[in-house]
């Protein structure tokens, strides 16, 4: 045994560092099973579960130039898989807020009349989201359809959050220009959800 002779654990190390599939695909058996298990007891959704630590071990995978030790890698996974969780239930908790807000309860004639104009509402503003420039159309929908905040939106695009909120405060300008009140009245509410 030489001094250059590695574990089999420091050479997973290495080799995943290099760029190496076959370590990690040792990390990802190690691991898989335990993180889906703990994103489970998090979230109480097993398909929402293995999606998250999926996603998480692609992120490994992208910066693992990273990870010097097995330890930083396991904090990793564990501390990254419960803040995705953590945000999962936060973006449930906002849709679940903005479906309330616009759901619709059947008594009537006026009911139908007020879910016709709520929805022509809503075709008014995806139209003139798509009219705003590229920029600001991107930041408008991230916040608007997908619900994110701005600090999603900023990790997501890769931009510090100022240019996120100017972005988002331009297009909203713009929006304001171009749909009547009661629409866009609708849209500010949509988006504080």
């Amino acid at each position: 045994m030489g001094q250059g002779r590695h574990t089999r654990l420091d050479f997973c190390i290495e080799a995943l560092q290099n760029g190496d599939q076959r370590a990690f695909e040792i990390v990802f058996h190690q691991y898989y099973a335990a993180l889906c298990y703990f994103a489970n007891r998090i979230l109480e959704d097993s398909y929402g579960s293995e999606e998250v630590v999926a996603s998480v071990l692609l992120t490994l995978w992208q910066k693992r130039k990273n990870f010097p030790s097995e330890a930083a890698i396991r904090a990793f996974l564990y501390i990254s898989v419960r803040n995705a969780c953590l945000n999962q239930l936060d973006k449930e908790s906002r849709r679940r807020r903005r479906e309330q807000a616009f759901s619709f309860t059947d008594n009537g004639d006026d009911s139908i009349i007020e879910h016709i104009f709520q929805t022509e509402a809503l075709r008014r503003i995806h139209q003139a989201i798509d009219s705003l420039p590229e920029k600001y159309g991107r930041v408008i929908r991230m916040a608007y359809v997908d619900g994110m905040k701005n600090e999603e939106i900023a990790d997501t695009l890769n931009l510090p959050q100022s240019t996120v909120r100017n972005q988002k405060a331009r297009g909203l300008v713009a929006l304001k220009k171009n749909l009547p009140d009661g629409v866009f009245s609708l849209l500010a509410v949509l988006i504080s959800i």
